[in-house]
C-alpha cells in the first residue's frame, strides 16, 4: 500500500496557478512566504508551527486553491492526528467536489489508514469507496488512482470488485518507466487480492511474476503468499529471511535509537551480547529445551486424513534477554513493540514472521517523538496484534509468567504493556481484566503506544523474554513450518494453565469434579464463520442438552472465559482466537478442531499436544484461511454429533500428562 506523499513544493505551484485577478503582487508574496516558512517548519519536525502556517495560507488563498488545506491534512497525519486530518479531508471534498487532486490525495489517506489498521471512528467504508471511486473517475489514466481503489475493495474483503480494477491498473503501468513503481503496488496488491479471495494459485502466480521482476524488493509478498497457500514450505522461511536481511540492510532511519542510521540485525538471540554492549542473555529452560512431546496425543480425524498434521514437537530454547541500561539502552518501537538495541534489530519469536511494513511506515526521526522511561523494566512485548485475545494471553502474559519472582521482588518493576489501540478510547477487556487477576495495579504499568511517531526509549534495566524454535527438528514438525516461531513454549503454556487455575481458586470459581462440559467456541464476526452456527449449535445442545453445552462468544469476562474451559471435557471450534482458551482446559481434556485448508497454521494442534489435550480434526468442515466455512449441511452436523460422542464416551485417557 502506497504512503502518504510527503509535502509537494508549493511555492511554484502558487506563482503558476494564482491567475491575475485572483491575486495582487502582495498576495503572492504573502502566500510564498507562508509556504516558505510552513514548508521549512515541517522539515524540521516543528508539525505545530507548521499546522499553523498553512492555516494561514488556506485563509490567504483557500477561496482558490485546496493547497492549505492539502498540506494541514499531511501535518496532521504526519503528527497522527487523523480525525483532525479526516475533519480537513471532508473539509476539502465539499469544497473542492471536482478536484482531482483532492480526491486523490483523500483516497490515499484513507487507504493507509485501513492498510495500518488505524482508521479513525467516523471514517465509514462507504464514504471512502465513494471518494476513491471518484478518484479514478477524475485520474482514470494514473494507475496509482486505480491501485487505491483496488485496495479498498481488497480491505473491505470485496475481492470481486478489486480484482479488475488492480488487473487494470497492472495493464496501464507495465512497461511505462515512470509507473514501474505503480507497477510492482499494483502486482502486490493483485496479489494480495487474490490470496484473501480465496484464489492462491493465482496469488502465487502473481506473486511469483513481482518476485522474478523486482527481485528483493518483492521477497516479503512472495514468502508470505507461499506461507498462507503451501503447508510447510520450507521455501517461504528462506524467503522471509532473505526479505528481513534486505530490509534492515537498507534501513537508513536515523533517531534516538540509531543515530547514525546504519542498521544490523542480530537473528541469534544467543550471540545479542556480542553486538549489543550492556546486555546478557540466560537460557531459562535448560533442562526442557529440545525435549519432544505430543507422542502421547496422536492427532485423530472425522473424515479424510488431512496431511501433513503432526502432533510432535520439540519445546522451544526460552530466553531471558536483559539490557543493563545507563547507556547501554532498550528501545521499543512498530506496531508489534519490537524490541531493539542502539542501531540493532534482535532477532526472536517475530521477526520471521513481522511485516517490515510496520517499520517502513515509521516516519524520520525529526518527526518521531521519543519516549524514555527511567523505571527498571519487563516487557509483555513483541505481540504482533495486542488487541488480539490470543496474542495476549498466550505471548504477553506467558512472557511475564517466566520471570513472576523478579516482577514480585522489585516493587519498582514496571510491566510495558500494549496501551489503547489506535481509534480506541480505553485498554482491551482481556487487558484490563486479567491483570488485575494477577494483583498487578494499574501504577505498575507503562502503556505502550504503537502509534508509528513514537520510539520507547529505556534508560534503566529492560528484560524481555522471548523464544526460538531448535535449529535441528527430528520431527520435522518446527524447522519446515513457517508458522512455528510464533508457537509458544510447552512449559510456559503450563505455568499459564497453573497460574490461572490457582486465580479460579482464590476467587471459588474452580470446579473439582470431573469436566463435563462441552465449550462450543462461537466465531459469528471475522473470517472464518459458519453461517449455519445457530443450527449446528441447536442440534448439538439437542443431542447432549442444554445445560451441558456452553456457548463461548468471547463477551464473557476474562475469569468466566477462564472458568469456562477449566470444566470442559470437550472443546468444539473453528480456527480462531476463542480456542486460545484450550490453554484453560485441564489435562486429558479434548477439543474438536474445524480445520483450514490448507491447514497452514498448527498453532492449537501444537498447543493440544504441549498441554496434555486429546485433539479430533474434523476435516469435511474446512474454510481456507481468509475465507469462511459457509453452511455446515446435515450430513457434517451429524458427523460433528458422532465424533463428539465418541470423544466423551471414551473419557480421558489415563496417559494424561498431568
Amino acid at each position: 500500500m502506497p504512503r502518504t506523499r510527503c509535502l509537494p513544493s508549493l511555492a511554484f505551484v502558487l506563482l503558476g496557478v494564482l491567475q491575475p485577478g485572483q491575486a495582487d503582487g502582495d498576495l503572492h508574496s504573502e502566500a510564498v512566504a507562508l509556504n516558505t516558512k510552513a514548508a521549512a517548519a515541517f522539515e524540521a519536525g516543528n508539525l505545530d508551527a507548521a499546522a499553523m502556517h498553512f492555516r494561514d495560507l488556506d485563509k490567504l488563498v483557500g477561496h482558490v486553491l485546496p493547497l492549505g488545506l492539502t498540506n494541514l491534512a499531511v501535518v496532521y497525519t504526519q503528527a497522527n492526528e487523523h480525525h483532525k486530518a479526516l475533519k480537513v479531508y471532508k473539509k476539502l471534498r465539499k469544497k473542492f467536489p471536482n478536484d482531482a487532486a483532492v480526491a486523490f490525495q483523500y483516497c490515499r489517506f484513507g487507504a493507509n489508514l485501513l492498510n495500518m489498521k488505524r482508521p479513525p471512528v467516523q471514517m465509514a467504508g462507504e464514504l471512502l469507496e465513494t471518494v476513491c471511486k471518484r478518484s479514478l473517475e477524475m485520474n482514470p489514466t494514473d494507475p496509482e488512482a486505480a491501485v487505491l481503489l483496488g485496495s479498498i475493495y481488497t480491505l473491505a474483503m470485496q475481492y470481486d470488485h478489486a480484482r479488475p480494477i488492480l488487473e487494470r491498473a497492472v495493464k496501464m503501468s507495465k512497461g511505462v518507466k515512470e509507473h514501474r513503481a505503480m507497477y510492482q503496488q499494483a502486482l502486490t496488491n493483485l496479489a494480495l487480492s487474490n490470496l484473501r479471495g480465496g484464489r492462491p494459485k493465482d496469488a502465487l502466480k502473481f506473486s511469483r511474476r513481482l518476485y522474478k521482476t523486482f527481485g528483493g524488493a518483492a521477497t516479503e509478498t512472495y514468502a508470505h503468499t507461499r506461507t498462507v497457500a503451501l503447508p510447510y514450505d520450507v521455501e517461504s522461511i528462506l524467503l522471509s529471511i532473505k526479505a528481513r536481511n534486505t530490509f534492515v540492510k537498507a534501513l537508513r532511519h536515523t533517531g534516538v535509537n540509531c543515530p547514525s542510521g546504519e542498521w544490523h540485525m542480530a537473528w541469534n538471540i544467543t550471540k545479542v551480547p556480542e553486538s549489543v554492549p550492556g546486555t546478557t542473555i540466560t537460557l531459562l529452560n535448560p533442562t526442557e529445551a529440545y525435549l519432544s512431546f505430543g507422542e502421547d496425543y496422536a492427532v485423530q480425524f472425522a473424515g479424510e486424513l488431512l496431511l501433513p498434521y503432526l502432533n510432535e514437537y520439540h519445546e522451544h530454547f526460552v530466553y531471558r534477554l536483559d539490557f543493563e541500561g545507563g547507556g547501554n539502552d532498550a528501545f521499543v518501537w512498530g506496531q508489534a513493540g519490537l524490541v531493539h538495541g542502539k542501531c540493532t534489530l534482535i532477532g526472536g519469536a517475530y521477526w520471521v514472521m513481522y511485516p517490515t511494513q510496520e517499520i517502513a511506515a515509521i516516519p524520520e526521526g525529526v518527526y518521531v517523538k521519543a519516549v524514555t522511561i527511567n523505571d527498571p523494566v519487563i516487557s509483555l512485548l513483541p505481540m504482533y496484534n495486542a488487541a488480539n485475545f490470543y496474542h495476549f494471553v498466550c505471548e504477553g502474559l506467558l512472557r511475564l509468567l517466566y520471570v513472576w519472582d523478579d516482577f514480585i521482588a522489585d516493587p519498582t518493576m514496571k510491566l510495558l504493556v500494549p496501551g489503547v489501540m489506535p481509534g480506541a478510547t480505553s485498554l482491551p477487556r482481556h487487558i484490563e481484566q486479567s491483570l488485575p487477576l494477577l494483583n498487578i495495579s494499574r501504577d505498575r504499568l507503562i502503556l505502550f503506544n504503537s502509534e508509528p511517531n513514537r520510539v520507547y526509549h529505556f534508560t534503566n534495566k529492560f528484560t524481555v523474554v522471548d523464544w526460538m524454535a531448535p535449529a535441528v527438528d527430528e520431527h520435522g514438525s518446527l524447522g519446515e513450518d513457517p508458522w512455528s516461531p510464533v508457537y509458544q513454549p510447552r512449559g510456559g503454556l503450563h505455568m499459564l494453565r497453573d497460574r490461572f487455575h490457582q486465580v479460579l481458586r482464590e476467587h471459588g470459581k474452580y470446579t473439582t469434579a470431573k469436566p463435563w462440559h462441552i465449550v462450543y467456541v462461537s466465531r459469528r464476526r471475522g473470517v472464518r464463520m459458519i453461517a449455519n452456527e445457530g443450527t449446528v449449535i441447536s442440534q448439538i445442545r439437542a443431542s447432549f442438552g442444554y445445560k451441558r453445552v456452553l456457548i463461548h462468544t468471547g463477551d464473557e469476562s476474562f475469569i468466566d472465559q477462564v472458568a469456562m474451559f477449566q470444566k470442559a471435557a470437550l472443546v468444539i471450534g473453528a480456527h480462531g482466537a476463542g480456542l486460545s482458551n484450550l490453554v484453560f482446559c485441564s489435562p486429558g481434556a479434548s477439543v474438536m478442531i474445524f480445520p483450514m485448508r490448507p491447514h497452514v497454521d498448527h498453532t492449537y494442534g501444537h498447543m493440544a499436544s504441549a498441554l496434555g489435550l486429546h485433539h479430533w480434526v474434523v476435516t469435511e468442515v474446512s474454510s481456507y484461511y481468509y475465507g469462511n466455512y459457509g453452511e455446515i449441511n446435515d450430513k457434517n452436523i451429524e458427523l460433528i454429533i458422532e465424533t463428539a460422542t465418541t470423544i466423551l464416551e471414551s473419557g480421558p485417557s489415563s496417559r494424561a500428562d498431568l
